[in-house]
């Protein structure tokens, strides 16, 4: 084993790590794996145990004995960390919508201007005309002043919203600035009635979105989850939303489910029919064409990486009774390639890949991700 693959070994295990310290049901789970996660990222250096710490922050009471503890530890992990562990610690947490949104004067909304990104995952987005994007731009800075500020905020263009099925009560937004040294990035978030949620390709926040906890809660708060999945339509907007939202090295995991949403992201000439072929929509695996399957730890994945970088599993080694997830079938672009993938979905709102088959490879592909918590176009995938 070479020392890189022995490197990306432990980030994957550590990302599982991270997961399943989330869905943990007592103390006792959450001290043996947060005791392996420190041996793992001080071996190699990994966003994972600040993502973590972080997290059981705002889990514990402030009162909870070991919650001194753990600020204490985050913050020197902080004082020798990369700035990018810096800021994606303080970005992910749920916090409170602000009281008073104060008008934003300097905006000027561009009903013509372009997107440079297609949307993150589909839902009914429907374009925000230019009050409209006032207010949306408002909102975000003064829900997100250290990630939007807003000098960078007047910037805006335009915006976009949509409903989220599995999350009733919010709505996503995007914000397209338009800066004047000519570059575009956007500001992603998701707004519920009493909390919102900086969307910056990371798990974490969603996680902590899901377990009902927000920065500022009260303690018997924690377990009012907005998550609803209660039937296959909002588990399939889920996943489209969990994938789309949750970015590794090369950019996001996107639920390809036609022809438009492949061509929305095509940089090169025409796209080869062949692959219009492979293309369908999301598929659910009803529980009685799984039954006696036995997945081994191999086919899972971290982070939902095709082929093997890490696992979003939550729960390795717990055994899971089929009634307790619904599992899909679906077309996964990531990097340059698709993939016909399979995902189960737990209660909690952890999402596993069970497996994932490279059907098309070496595609012109516009890539784009996260740099400190803004949406940025990173090039073509070759």
């Amino acid at each position: 084993m070479t020392d890189e693959h022995a490197r990306n070994v432990d980030r994957a295990v550590a990302r599982a790590l991270r997961d399943r310290i989330i869905a943990a049901d007592s103390d006792a789970e959450i001290e043996a794996d947060l005791a392996k996660l420190r041996c793992i990222t001080a071996r190699t250096p990994d966003l994972s145990l600040a993502k973590t710490l972080s997290y059981l922050i705002n889990f514990y009471a402030k009162d909870h004995p070991k919650a001194d503890k753990l600020k204490a530890e985050l913050e020197a992990l902080k004082e020798t960390a990369q700035p990018a562990v810096k800021n994606t610690v303080a970005s992910m947490a749920v916090v409170a919508l602000p009281e008073n949104v104060k008008d934003l004067e300097g905006v000027t909304p561009d009903s013509e201007a372009r997107w440079p990104v297609p949307v993150l995952f589909s839902a009914d987005w429907q374009p925000l005309d230019g009050p409209d994007v006032t207010q949306a731009t408002a909102l975000a800075a003064a829900t997100f002043p250290d990630h939007f500020p807003s000098e960078l905020a007047v910037q805006a263009v335009a915006a976009r919203s949509a409903e989220l099925l599995c999350y009733p009560g919010f709505r996503a937004t995007e914000v397209l600035v338009k800066k004047a040294d000519g570059h575009s990035l956007t500001h992603v978030a998701l707004y519920g009635p009493d909390r919102a949620l900086q969307i910056n390709g990371t798990s974490t926040g969603i996680h902590m979105l899901n377990s009902g906890m927000r920065k500022g809660a009260e303690k018997g708060e924690l377990n009012r989850s907005p998550l609803d999945l209660s039937d296959i339509e909002k588990a399939m907007a889920y996943l489209r939303f969990f994938c789309g939202c949750v970015h590794a090295d090369e950019g996001g995991f996107f639920i390809i489910e036609d022809k438009a949403q492949l061509a929305e992201r095509w940089t090169g000439g025409a796209i080869p029919e062949k692959l219009f072929d492979v293309i369908f929509p999301i598929k659910f695996i009803p529980p009685t064409e799984i039954e006696g399957e036995v997945i081994d730890e191999d086919t899972r994945r971290a982070n939902g990486k095709p082929n093997g970088a890490a696992s979003t599993t939550a729960d390795i080694n717990k055994p899971k009774a089929p009634k307790e997830t619904q599992r899909f079938e679906a077309v996964l672009l990531y990097s340059n390639a698709i993939f016909h993938s399979r995902f189960s979905i737990l209660p909690s709102g952890i999402v596993e890949m069970l497996d994932d088959t490279p059907v098309a490879t070496e595609l012109d592909i516009n890539r784009d991700g996260f740099i400190d918590d803004l949406r940025i176009v990173s090039g073509t995938a070759k």
